[in-house]
């Protein structure tokens, strides 16, 4: 009888046989830290969006009088609708866009993201006039869409890019952005537009912002699809 010798395995205290030489080492990409960064700035710009308008409110009442109820609680609530419909959307279409997600993976939904994002920033340049705040609702409306596709997506990122002892990390600095824009949000727009009663003022200074963020928002659409 002819005996064959096997290469015996270690085993662990438990008596069971150790496998883990087996599965194959995880590569790791230099560009994710670069893909981490890139990701963390765009939510940042989402998220600059959401407060930008609310942060100088009597000025957007003030602009978009000809466009806005007569009723002052109307009007107030107009206006909060501005940041509320962020909210509203993340409720209604996180579970489908858990779903996109899914199917159609990372990159798909981090585009798709950062497309309407830059598409809701141009609208609102679009919106400058005092008679289009239903324009500049739509263009809030179109950002609000783009954080759902996104804001879930820093975990899944650093859990599917980065090895277990960078996980933690990688989080941190894709929500970090967020924080960023949120900073952003309440100390740039009251800079770039002050109150003002001359109205031909308000519409230039809004302009000036909305072409800004729009511009940003490109950039980093643009950036996502040639880096990732």
């Amino acid at each position: 009888m002819v005996t064959m010798s096997v290469q015996e395995k270690p085993m662990l205290l438990n008596g069971e046989v150790d496998n883990t030489k087996d599965q194959p080492e995880s590569r790791l990409y230099k560009r994710r830290w670069i893909i981490i960064f890139v990701f963390s700035f765009y939510l940042s710009s989402n998220a600059f969006q959401w407060l930008s308008l609310n942060i100088i409110g009597d000025v957007i009442l003030t602009f978009y009088n000809a466009s806005l109820p007569e009723d002052e609680l109307k009007r107030d609530m107009s206006l909060d609708w501005l940041s509320l419909i962020y909210m509203l959307t993340y409720v209604t279409l996180i579970f489908p866009s858990m779903w996109f997600l899914q199917k159609k993976g990372l990159r798909v939904s981090t585009l798709c993201g950062a497309f309407l994002n830059a598409i809701g920033a141009w609208i609102k340049v679009a919106s400058v006039n005092s008679d289009r705040f239903g324009v500049l609702m739509f263009g809030q409306t179109m950002c609000a869409i783009a954080q759902v596709f996104t804001l879930s997506l820093p975990a899944r990122i650093a859990a599917v890019w980065f090895g277990p002892n960078e996980v933690s990390t990688a989080t941190a600095i894709g929500i970090f952005g967020i924080q960023i824009g949120h900073a952003m949000g309440f100390v740039v727009p009251p800079i770039i537009v002050p109150h003002s009663e001359i109205i031909e003022d308000i519409g230039q200074n809004l302009s000036t912002m909305f072409y800004i963020s729009a511009g940003v928002s490109t950039i980093y659409f643009v950036v996502l699809i040639a880096d990732w």
